[in-house]
């Protein structure tokens, strides 16, 4: 398509007629006309020839700048003649005012589109903006329903935890009375019975303290005594406490022992529940015979405490979830006394990165899994070589 294609000749039409009666004026017995070229590129349509009919046509090219043709220019006599030397330059210079005024008139016509074009882009635009304030307007009332659902959430299970404990730790009590015989003595299946009753009390205490714990992590209200750590002296309390289930599983256990002069910043109530969590999961997903390790590495500014097991393992695709709220990976295979509520490891990556830290996961169905935490480094104290103890 030709540029003089493109442009409107209602407009266009008016002008080029005055050029070509300001030509005829030159020479009364000479008639003048311009033919456009059309869309097609082939075609020429009458333009402007105020003295002659529009189907009459006689035509030199019109050359734009680009040297595209726009039209053509025509002179007529009335009689045959050839052009004088200076009709033809008259010719040549009303062609060029024409290819002047056409281009003049191709350029406003492509301004006045981009100008619509613009205005049509800025339109959309605000209508765009308008729309992205709302849907922002939305996401923010969004967000504060959830925050408030989360909130009441987070009010309601504390309250619940606390109503619940209260009637359980006199249950534990009564237990623990019944079982230091200050009721009386205890034939052995009353003692057997007992002793149920108290194992099973105080793992329901053990979940409702979980859901506690959790409903203040997400409110907020969890307070932190952060100070330096020797990760040494944790581990080793970590044995003494995980120890019985170790021995009650029939399972092999070995910790190194880091440098004494090695510490990490953190709580220690925190830090040492983190780790017993990651502990008795091994425990628990360990079959007799199995081996459980823990590692330690300090790497720059942060200690790296590493819990690896022999159990069953991980899927790939659990894995994604463990520290997920409520999820419970391979809990069908757990007997029904040690089950959790899903919350033990979402708490302690939740404790890990309160304390500035983190925890992962990598494991192989079948093969084991290893739990990494990482929490920040104290200043660097003398060290002595490390131990290792096996069990």
């Amino acid at each position: 398509m030709s540029e003089a294609g493109t442009i409107q000749r209602a407009g266009l039409e008016p002008l080029l007629d005055s050029l070509i009666r300001l030509i005829e004026q030159q020479n009364a017995a000479m008639r003048c006309s311009i033919l456009l070229l059309d869309e097609d590129g082939v075609t020429l349509r009458h333009g402007a020839a105020p003295k002659l009919p529009k189907d009459y046509c006689w035509s030199t090219p019109i050359l734009g700048s680009n040297d595209i043709c726009l039209g053509t220019f025509a002179m007529y006599y009335d009689e045959p003649r050839a052009p004088s030397d200076a009709d033809v330059d008259v010719i040549r210079t009303a062609s060029r005012l024409a290819s002047a005024l056409i281009e003049r008139e191709v350029a406003t016509q492509q301004l006045k589109e981009s100008a619509a074009e613009l205005e049509a882009l800025n339109q959309q635009l605000q209508e765009n903006a308008t729309e992205l304030e709302m849907q922002t307007e939305e996401l923010e009332r969004a967000r504060v329903e959830a925050e408030h659902a989360n909130q009441v959430k987070s009010t309601f299970l504390a309250t619940m935890s606390h109503e619940l404990r209260t009637p359980l730790n006199a249950i534990s009590g009564y237990a623990d009375l019944l079982l230091t015989g200050v009721r009386g003595d205890l034939n052995p299946n009353q003692r057997r019975d007992v002793e149920r009753i108290q194992r099973s009390g105080n793992h329901l205490l053990g979940l409702i303290n979980d859901l506690l714990q959790f409903a203040r992590l997400e409110a907020g209200r969890v307070e932190f005594r952060i100070e330096d750590l020797c990760v040494a002296s944790l581990l080793r309390e970590l044995e003494e406490l995980v120890r019985p289930e170790i021995d009650a599983g029939s399972l092999i256990y070995a910790c190194t022992l880091p440098p004494e002069g090695l510490r990490l910043r953190g709580d220690a109530d925190k830090a040492r529940r983190i780790l017993l969590n990651l502990l008795t999961n091994a425990v628990k997903f360990t079959e007799p015979g199995g081996h459980i390790s823990v590692t330690t590495e300090a790497n720059g500014d942060a200690v790296c405490i590493r819990v690896t097991d022999t159990g069953r393992g991980i899927a790939a695709e659990d894995l994604q979830c463990i520290f997920d709220p409520f999820v419970q990976v391979g809990g069908y295979n757990t007997p029904v006394a040690k089950r959790g509520v899903g919350l033990g490891l979402p708490i302690s990556r939740e404790l890990a990165h309160a304390m500035g830290g983190s925890l992962t996961a990598v494991s192989t169905t079948g093969v084991g899994s290893t739990f990494t935490l990482m929490l920040p480094r104290a200043e660097a104290l003398s060290v002595v070589r490390g131990t290792e103890m096996l069990a």
